[in-house]
């Protein structure tokens, strides 16, 4: 099974609404056969028990290396502006270099047709 990381901003924002962003695209990539991975789901072991951003950065890297695909979300602030992400630009960055495959949306639904159309062809 094809294991799809999502990257996506965190730090900056409303956490409960940036994890919600990955629970989504979680789910629409799970119905199309993927098996995916929404590390901000770690939003929630946190609230458990903190740990550092740099030990969560380095447990995301290292969970990317398992991956074929990463996925960056872009997600507005309210003023329509891309919420800057520097745990996504490493997680982009360590993609590329391990030479996954790498796409970029705008939202949910972009992520869904496209990979529906990958899919049927």
């Amino acid at each position: 099974m094809i294991k799809v990381y999502i990257a996506s901003p965190y730090t900056q924002g409303d956490k409960e609404q940036l994890v919600q962003l990955q629970i989504q695209a979680w789910h629409v990539l799970r119905d199309l056969g993927f098996y995916p991975i929404a590390p901000l789901l770690a939003h929630h072991l946190n609230l458990y028990r903190q740990r550092s951003h740099g030990e969560w950065l380095e447990y995301d890297l290292e969970t990317i290396r398992g991956c074929q695909i990463l996925v960056r979300l872009f997600s507005k602030d309210n003023f329509g502006n891309n919420i800057p992400s520097s745990g996504a630009d490493m997680e982009t960055d360590e993609a590329r270099r391990l030479g996954l495959e790498y796409y970029e949306f705008e939202s949910i639904e972009d992520m869904k047709q496209f990979f529906v159309t990958k899919i049927n062809n």
